[in-house]
């Protein structure tokens, strides 16, 4: 990740820390549950590690943590700190519970160097944003309205080759012009907002209709993928068993026709909602393009890229004149809220194995060509 998207990083874990008073918590519940162990005839630490607990869970699952983009919880896990956050850690303290119920010592034990991680990290925020301060480097946010795709691609995908990632950059914006042509008309280029290197990463400037649209179709194909899934574990066990080629490609060819099934129906769906709405002629070819699109990014799914869109948030709507928002910023709004909201759902986990699909996608010359695996 470049500079400036640490810095908005670490600016909001800092602010989310500040707001739910996470290391505090922590460490008062790690302190308490050792009271606990020490002084057992004494029931107010016991009472008051319940209520810390309880304070905890309230606070870690409304925590901001939980609605990051998956660019940014990605960020989080390659820096280490995403079981320090949110949700990730509320699961861990409730596991050492959990397992711990009738041995508290032993809670106790695997809490300390929790807090003490926990203490480490608002430290450490406390020095990163001092030292992004003196070196005057600005935090990467989008603009009120501002709307962002953002591809992650795997090293390992491109082989670390200059040439292989100019080619995936290439097949991106091929990708995305179908889906330019149905929300907004022209295939303007698109440009470039920031470029990250530890995955190769690409987060472009995207109008309001393109990034919902985008949204929307990338919830859909992961709920489909969720449905692939079981195939692609039963492909995987029978690869490790040495199963026959020809019992391996009818289970692969069983996940491709799964996910075709739905790319079709979503197809119709996504040239229903095309606007502008596209002469009859052209409506076919860009039916068959869109179709190509989906299966690609499909692929990209199975194959363990992060794809993303992100939306700047909008200021409360003013209306000290008590004059109506006009009907261009009523949609702006709402595609804004529409985004958000879906920002949250676009994270799905690629099993451990190899890929299953072989979707047919575009390529740099004429026709389609299923993905290199």
């Amino acid at each position: 990740m470049n500079a400036e998207r640490l810095h908005a990083i670490a600016d909001a874990v800092k602010d989310e820390m500040a707001q739910l008073n996470t290391a505090s918590l922590v460490e008062e519940l790690a302190q308490s549950l050792r009271q606990a162990v020490d002084q057992p005839n004494e029931p107010s630490h016991q009472q008051r590690v319940s209520s810390l607990r309880t304070e905890l869970d309230e606070a870690l699952a409304k925590a901001p943590s939980n609605g990051f983009s998956p660019a940014w919880r990605d960020a989080l896990k390659e820096l280490g700190v995403a079981d320090l956050v949110g949700e990730h850690l509320l699961g861990r303290i409730k596991q050492i519970f959990d397992r711990n119920e009738i041995t508290p010592s032993i809670a106790a034990d695997e809490m300390a160097p929790i807090a003490e991680r926990v203490q480490q990290l608002n430290a450490v925020l406390d020095q990163v944003q001092a030292s992004f301060k003196f070196f005057e480097i600005g935090a990467e946010q989008l603009e009120p309205g501002e709307f962002e795709i953002g591809f992650l691609i795997p090293r390992e995908r491109v082989h670390d080759g200059l040439e292989e990632l100019g080619k995936e950059f290439i097949k991106l914006t091929r990708i995305l012009g179908p889906f330019q042509e149905i929300s907004t008309g022209p295939r303007d280029e698109l440009k470039v907002r920031s470029i990250s290197s530890s995955a190769f990463g690409a987060f472009l400037l995207a109008s309001p209709g393109l990034a919902y649209l985008i949204a929307k179709t990338l919830e859909s194909l992961i709920n489909s993928y969720e449905k692939v899934k079981g195939i692609r574990s039963a492909h995987e066990t029978l690869r490790k068993s040495e199963a026959d080629d020809k019992v391996l490609k009818e289970v692969a060819k069983q996940a491709d026709d799964r996910m075709s099934r739905d790319i079709k129906a979503l197809v119709k769906e996504l040239m229903a909602e095309a606007d502008p709405k596209p002469e009859r002629a052209r409506a076919n070819e860009l039916r068959k393009e869109l179709e190509v699109s989906l299966n690609a990014l499909a692929n990209r799914i199975d194959q363990g890229y992060t794809v993303e869109v992100r939306a700047g948030e909008l200021p409360p709507p003013e209306d000290e004149d008590g004059e109506e928002p006009s009907a261009e910023e009523k949609k702006l709004r709402t595609i804004v809220e529409q985004v958000l909201e879906k920002q949250e759902k676009l994270n799905f986990a690629n099993d451990t194995g190899e890929t299953i699909l072989r979707l047919p996608e575009p390529t740099d010359g004429m026709g389609s060509t299923p993905p290199a695996s």
